[in-house]
Formats: C-alpha cells, sequence, structure tokens
C-alpha cells in the first residue's frame, strides 16, 4: 500500500525460504524482482524466479523499466512455461501442499537448480547459447516431472520469445554472464549487433548442438516448407569465437542458394 500512483520496481533481496526440491531453509543467493502499476492503494506483487526472467528479459542493462512492458513479457514467459493465462505478478502461487500449476513450474525450477548445479543468478540471468535452448527444453522438463510425479510434461522454448541462461555462474569460467557480439554475413552483406548479460558455451558441443542436432534441423525446415531448406555445413568454437558456416537454398518463387557465415565472439 503505496500513496504513489504509477510504475514500481519491487526487488526482494537477502532471508530464505522453504526450497522445493529439498525442503531446506535456503539462503536467496540473488535479487528478485517485479515491476507493479501503483494506482495509490494497495496492489499485489509477487517476486518468483519466473518475474525475475521476465525482468531482465524485459529490461536489458540501461533500459527503463515499466509495468506494461513487464507484463508482455512475463505474459509470453507464462505461456512457454505452460501457464496460459497467470499473471506472474499479481498470482499468489500454491507452493506447499497441493501444488497449482504457478507451484509446480517453481518447484520444477528449484529441482533444475539442484538437479543440474546452476546458480539461481545464472537461470535468471537473460542469456543464451542457441546450444542451451534445446538443454534446457529437455533438462527442465525431466527436472518438472520429477518434481510433479504424474502424468509426464514436455517443453519446447522458443528462443525468439524471451532469453535465459542455462549456464552455471562462474567468475570469468564457461556459462558466466559477459557480452556476445554477432557478426551475420549473407551474399558479403554483413550485419552486426550486440547481446549483454550472455553466457559463454562451455565447450564445441554446446555451442554447436541445437544448430546440428536433428530435431532443430527438422523443425526449421518444416517452417520452410516447399519454399527452401536451411542446411549448417561448418560450426566450430575455441572457447571465445564460434563460427557457423550454413546454406539457404530457395526453390520459390526463384530458384536462389544464399551462403551465410556467422561469427559469435563472447567477451
Amino acid at each position: 500500500s503505496v500513496a504513489f500512483s504509477g510504475d514500481v520496481i519491487v526487488e526482494v533481496s537477502g532471508g530464505t525460504y522453504t526450497d522445493e526440491a529439498t525442503g531446506a531453509s535456503t539462503p536467496l543467493s540473488t535479487p528478485m524482482k517485479v515491476v507493479l502499476a501503483a494506482n495509490g492503494g494497495t496492489v499485489t506483487g509477487v517476486v518468483t524466479p519466473l518475474t525475475t526472467m521476465a525482468f531482465n528479459s524485459a529490461f536489458p542493462s540501461g533500459t527503463k523499466p515499466t509495468s506494461a512492458g513487464f507484463k508482455t513479457v512475463a505474459s509470453t514467459l507464462a505461456t512457454q512455461f505452460k501457464l496460459t493465462g497467470v499473471d506472474l505478478a499479481t498470482s499468489v502461487p500454491t507452493v506447499s501442499g497441493s501444488l497449482d500449476a504457478y507451484g509446480k513450474v517453481l518447484a520444477g525450477i528449484s529441482r533444475y537448480l539442484k538437479d543440474n548445479s546452476v546458480a539461481l543468478s545464472s537461470l535468471t540471468a537473460a542469456a543464451l547459447s542457441n546450444a542451451q535452448w534445446t538443454t534446457f527444453s529437455g533438462t527442465f522438463a525431466s527436472a518438472y516431472n520429477a518434481a510433479n510425479p504424474g502424468t509426464p510434461i514436455t517443453y519446447s522454448f522458443d528462443g525468439s520469445k524471451f532469453v535465459i541462461s542455462t549456464g552455471a555462474s562462474g567468475a570469468g569460467g564457461a556459462g558466466a554472464a559477459g557480452s556476445l557480439t554477432v557478426a551475420a554475413t549473407v551474399s558479403g552483406v554483413t550485419t552486426q549487433f550486440n547481446i549483454a548479460g550472455a553466457s559463454k558455451p562451455a565447450s564445441q558441443t554446446d555451442f554447436c548442438g541445437a544448430l546440428t542436432n536433428a530435431s532443430s534441423a527438422t523443425s526449421l525446415n518444416n517452417a520452410l516448407g516447399a519454399v527452401g531448406t536451411f542446411t549448417v555445413n561448418s560450426c566450430t568454437f575455441n572457447g571465445t569465437v564460434g563460427n557457423v558456416g550454413a546454406t539457404l537454398a530457395i526453390t520459390s518463387p526463384v530458384a536462389l542458394i544464399l551462403p551465410y557465415t556467422i561469427v559469435y565472439t563472447y567477451n
């Protein structure tokens, strides 16, 4: 209850919580946030790992947070976690006894952190590699199902919707948040952009996995349909720089072959 109308950031730090995966009282290792639209009276705000993931995805460093911007990303994030219609910012999850859908996802997150030795700060940071998306879909589903026995559930996260990190945190090591420069060259024309808070892949297998595995290639080519095919020809990663060579062959409306080279530089 605050005598203020406008956007408010609520940040929680310190203290302890009961870990759903272990049942143990656990110190909160990283601040968590949510953005609310205060109306001059009383508003409800819930702070969870999901709201923090939405915050970090919606507002990269230097971006002014707004409740409208937060709501848009949080809604997409909820859908990705199969919580369609759940307002992550204001819905109070049931996290003990008979868990509701929101509570089950939070229990799955706790189990994911425990089983994969991932720090909460790493999960909530807005960063990923292509390979990590494929890995996270499978590993989170396994953790969710272990935390919530019953009918198995599967996940397929869409990296174009929001970004998360799946690597363990560590100063300067693989998985540590840093910055990423991406330079894509198509038929001699180069486009370059930067991504803040990107986690460095742990290995060439980690970096190249999502680009070369069968399911990723099948999904992309299914999306292209009859108009063409996309083929990854080469992929290397030396611990700092990743190089990808690919070909997009267009068959309709005209036949055209476009060579791609993409250079990922982790700083």
